[in-house]
């Protein structure tokens, strides 16, 4: 049996017809017709029945598919045990954290210092990047918005200054009251850092008129950049945002509401509890406070 055609077969399933997976697999729908045929032959069993023009897997054709999982995947294993030319690859570093950090802050980090590892990053709502470390899917959480859970420790590594920004040049005669901000959906309920929004501000106190309701930080510099609204974000944030983009796109304080207090926040990397000291996590705390120091 060749695993190619058991690669089609499962295709054939997953695309839910003959046509569609031909397409997908670069053939003529005859030469995967045919492929069928053999893989039938081989068997002796009817893998699909045709319903008008589909084609739907008999009883066998689904026992087929099950079953056949697990040999697709100890193949890729048996290929990858033999492959020999593969380089030698570096230590992984994986990190859990949010679009503040995984966007506007890795390039920085690695660039610093994290070049002599191969990352594997994903990208989480603050409320899952704890979970996701004690789950072992993560080396190392990366938050200003902690949320506390058994097994965890939290190390600050530094305090980030939060701020007001807009387009140079735009809403500086605009009263406060009436710039319009992009906001961030995302709420942050249950987090130690005691943040409603995750943009850090304070709610309540200080009223804002909210123009645009975003869960991308980037769609919200795109929008900042374009002149249309201004953003509350990390200093750290503004001064990467501002190192590449054109000159006319950059971005610039506000005067903040009269009265609002300076908004800072914890920067921490959080860990699961007990895990012993590392050359990686000296090296990502390093790196992220070198990035956060930036303004």
């Amino acid at each position: 049996m060749e695993i190619k055609r058991l690669r089609q077969f499962r295709t054939i399933v997953e695309a839910g017809g003959l046509v569609k997976a031909a397409g997908l697999l670069h053939l003529t729908a005859g030469a995967l017709s045919k492929s069928m045929q053999d893989l039938e032959a081989e068997f002796g069993k009817t893998l699909f029945s045709r319903v008008g023009r589909a084609l739907s897997p008999t009883v066998d054709g689904h026992r087929l598919y099950r079953e056949s999982h697990r040999l697709i995947e100890e193949h890729q294993r048996l290929l990858k045990s033999f492959d020999t030319t593969a380089p030698s690859q570096p230590a992984t570093l994986r990190i859990a954290s949010f679009e503040v950090f995984t966007t506007h802050v890795l390039a920085q980090m690695v660039e610093h210092t994290l070049t002599a590892y191969a990352l594997h990053v994903i990208e989480l709502s603050v409320q899952d990047i704890g979970p996701a470390v004690l789950r072992g899917e993560s080396d190392y959480g990366i938050t200003y918005a902690p949320f506390p859970h058994k097994g965890l420790d939290f190390k600050a590594v530094g305090t980030s200054r939060f701020g007001v920004f807009a387009r140079t040049g735009v809403f500086k005669r605009t009263p406060f009251a009436e710039i319009p901000f992009a906001i961030p959906v995302a709420a942050t309920p249950g987090s130690t850092a005691n943040l409603l929004g995750i943009d850090g501000w304070p709610y309540g106190r200080f009223p804002r008129v909210a123009h645009y309701k975003l869960t991308s930080l980037e769609s919200a510099l795109a929008l900042a950049r374009m002149g249309r609204c201004a953003v509350f974000l990390p200093e750290f944030v503004a001064a990467a945002q501002n190192s590449f983009a054109k000159a006319n796109c950059r971005l610039s304080r506000v005067s903040s509401p009269r009265g609002m207090p300076e908004v800072a926040q914890t920067v921490y990397i959080c860990q699961r509890a007990n895990t012993e000291p590392s050359t990686a996590g000296e090296e990502l705390s390093r790196s992220l406070k070198h990035a956060i120091s930036q303004r």
